[in-house]
């Protein structure tokens, strides 16, 4: 389900030093990507939202209110990594329910671990079901695959159904 993001706190986007355009070997620009490219289709190398660090989060309104059922990650698998690793993969993360963006009591729909030796799209089912629809979840990453530096989102999907409203 489409949708937009509403938020990242806290978490700084990594900028990388590479320039994405260089002519003779001038840098004339560098790529860096917002969170949005998460929401989006695309999983080549470099397609993702990197933050700083192993944590972070980020706050997405989905395209209504969502009897969310489970959540996709996806990451770049080893194969088409440039470096053949996929340390920046997230690892232990969590997916919350919000009703605003300042919610005190956000609903936990569950902690998951990402495995980046695994498939690179990975389904996650809710541990934790609720009669609530929400209209915003807030993904949470606790821990990446062993990068000291930043964390790599390549894709997040919500699974659920619309609710009648």
């Amino acid at each position: 389900m489409r949708g937009a993001i509403l938020s990242t706190r806290d978490t700084e986007t990594y900028v990388t030093g590479a320039p994405a355009l260089s002519l003779f070997g001038i840098p004339l620009c560098h790529q860096q990507n917002t969170p949005r490219v998460m929401i989006q289709t695309g999983v080549l190398p470099g397609e993702c939202w990197a933050f700083k660090g192993s944590s972070g989060s980020v706050a997405i309104r989905l395209l209504g209110h969502v009897h969310v059922s489970g959540v996709s990650l996806e990451h770049i698998s080893s194969l088409i990594s440039p470096t053949g690793d996929t340390a920046t993969a997230p690892k232990d993360f969590s997916i919350w329910g919000l009703t605003d963006l300042d919610d005190e009591k956000p609903f936990l729909f569950g902690n998951f671990v990402y495995d980046n030796t695994g498939s690179p799209l990975q389904y996650f089912e809710v541990q934790n079901r609720v009669k609530e629809a929400y209209k915003i979840i807030e993904l949470k990453v606790h821990s990446n695959s062993g990068d000291p530096e930043y964390t790599c989102i390549y894709r997040i999907r919500v699974h659920g159904s619309l609710s009648k409203m």
